[in-house]
C-alpha cells in the first residue's frame, strides 16, 4: 500500500484491522500513527517501462549540469506539485 494524501513509497501492511482500517509497517522516523482510513491508501502498482534503459548524457549550459528530457512517460499531481517520469 501507497500513502496517497503525501505519494509516499509503498509499506507493507501488517494487519487489517476492519474493512476501513488497515495498520502499516511504517519506519520510525515518519512520526505517524501507523493505522490508516482505506480512502487514505492505494495499491501498489510498479512502474512499467517499455523502452529499454539508456543512459543520457548531460548538456552542459552555462557551465552547469543539465540533462535534457527527450519524451516524459508519466506525470501525476502530488500536493499541489507537478512530478514527471522522463
Amino acid at each position: 500500500m501507497t500513502l496517497d494524501y503525501n505519494c509516499t513509497a509503498p509499506y507493507m501492511v501488517i494487519t487489517i484491522i476492519n474493512k476501513n482500517a488497515y495498520k502499516l509497517d511504517l519506519p520510525k522516523t515518519m512520526r505517524n500513527n501507523n493505522v490508516f482510513h482505506v480512502l487514505q491508501l492505494d495499491i501498489y502498482t510498479p512502474l512499467v517501462i517499455a523502452q529499454p534503459f539508456s543512459e543520457s548524457h548531460p548538456v552542459i549550459v552555462y557551465s552547469s549540469d543539465d540533462w535534457e528530457v527527450q519524451q516524459i512517460l508519466d506525470s501525476m499531481q502530488c500536493d499541489r506539485m507537478l512530478y514527471n517520469l522522463i
